[in-house]
């Protein structure tokens, strides 16, 4: 049972991460606080970025050896012109790859 309850914990944690920033989104649309211009030199990528999607896939196989795996699939508009890249914030992460199109 303890062999688990690294993985639960870090899927739970997840889950909380995912559900406040469900909530921000809501409340940024209800409010119409989610304009299509950007207002300061400070404004997060939210504002510029419209996801519309994403999954994520996620390998525990190996978390007992300090690993994990994954795969996060994202669909995306951009809501101001000019956007061309888009940061991903991943913390001590190691990516192998991004592909883009599909």
């Amino acid at each position: 049972m303890n062999h688990l309850t690294f993985p639960l914990l870090a899927f739970l944690g997840l889950l909380n991460t995912l559900a406040v920033a469900q909530t921000t989104c809501q409340e940024a649309r209800s409010t119409g606080r989610h304009g299509h211009e950007l207002r300061s030199s400070t404004a997060s990528i939210s504002d510029s970025i419209d996801l519309l999607h994403h999954r994520i896939e996620l390998d525990l196989t190996r978390v007992d050896q300090g690993e994990i795996g994954g795969i996060c699939s994202l669909r995306f508009a951009p809501r101001v012109n000019g956007v061309n890249t888009l940061p991903l914030d991943l913390l001590d992460l190691t990516v192998d790859s991004v592909k883009a199109g599909g």
